[in-house]
């Protein structure tokens, strides 16, 4: 048995890991058949289906309260390496039934804004979170 790859546990090799269910091999297969990388790939389907969950779906308290679903995926290379290639290709790959918005961060303000606009209620003079959205996908392309 060769060594397996650094971050892999001890007898699942990469092949093993892509071959273990039907979505990986799918996922994998698109990923070669855009000639994109199939990690990135499959980040960027993870990130799609966790933003396709409602908030109210949560991981049980185990460890404090509640656990939100919210994911971070960080697709790293330089300049022309395939991480935009890898988003597009994650958004065909998969028959998704519905669309997600896709945003930029902008900054803390404007994230904040993103999600609900706070207004003063009329009746009482307190400050309530108007809600825009609950979820969305944000993407950053280039950072310096």
């Amino acid at each position: 048995m060769s060594e397996p790859k650094r971050g892999m546990p001890r007898g699942h090799g990469d092949d093993e890991f892509w071959q273990s269910r039907p979505e990986l091999k799918a996922i994998r297969s698109w990923a070669r058949a855009r000639r994109v990388g199939p990690y990135a790939v499959l980040g960027e389907v993870l990130a799609r289906v966790v933003c396709r969950i409602p908030p109210a779906v949560q991981l049980p308290a185990i460890i404090g309260g509640n656990g939100s679903l919210n994911m971070l995926i960080a697709s790293v290379g330089g300049s022309g390496e395939g991480k935009g290639a890898a988003a597009q290709a994650a958004e065909v790959s998969v028959d998704w039934s519905d669309d997600i918005e896709i945003i930029p961060p902008g900054s803390g303000e404007g994230l904040a804004k993103s999600f609900g606009i706070g207004k003063q209620d009329k009746a009482t003079g307190d400050y309530v979170t108007e809600r825009t959205r609950y979820r969305a996908l944000l993407t950053v392309s280039e950072i310096d």
